[in-house]
């Protein structure tokens, strides 16, 4: 599945692209990730996310495929496997960056997602929704903000559930105005 965030942050476009083109940094403000080892551009990590009442724990490792600073461009893939299962998930992510001004920069991240034997199977609609706050957070941390590599930890399936629920709340509320 193919997912598209854009967010603006309070950072220079150089300081943004120094943080995505630094694999320790990005390992440190994702979510549940964490980078093991960086052999050049070559890195081996995990990431551990809650699935509910599960707590989901996939290895693997990945590299830096593109770091353009000139262009503000930075990409990478990675592939893992669940430690205690046969899940298996890779991805293929790729940020431009745009300066806003001296002190504000525009993230556009694109990213090909495809996850093997998850427990819950997400389409494209409801993967954008889940994935929202997750990547504003991981963005917002890598800028720098105050407070938001501290806000939690993120639960997949309630998020899931929220993505379901939000389109027939708002359906319901706009029969329900008739």
């Amino acid at each position: 599945m193919k997912l598209r965030h854009v967010h603006e942050v309070d950072a220079s476009v150089e300081e943004m692209d120094a943080a995505f083109t630094d694999v320790r940094r990005v390992g440190r403000a994702f979510p549940g990730a964490e980078v093991d080892s960086v052999d050049g551009d070559d890195f081996t990590g995990r990431l551990t996310t809650r699935m509910g009442p599960f707590t989901l724990t996939y290895e693997g490792e990945g590299r830096m495929t593109e770091a353009d600073p000139e262009h503000h461009v930075a990409a990478l893939e990675a592939a893992g496997g669940e430690r205690r299962g046969f899940g298996r998930a890779s991805m293929a992510a790729r940020v431009r960056l745009t300066a806003l001004g001296a002190s504000r920069t525009r993230v556009e991240l694109d990213t090909t997602l495809e996850v093997m034997g998850s427990p819950v199977d997400l389409g494209g609609g409801i993967a954008q929704r889940v994935s929202e706050p997750l990547v504003a957070r991981f963005v917002r941390t890598l800028a720098g903000e105050p407070g938001a590599a501290e806000e939690g930890e993120l639960d997949v399936a309630r998020s899931v559930v929220s993505g379901l629920l939000a389109p027939a709340g708002r359906s319901l509320g706009r029969w329900l105005r008739r």
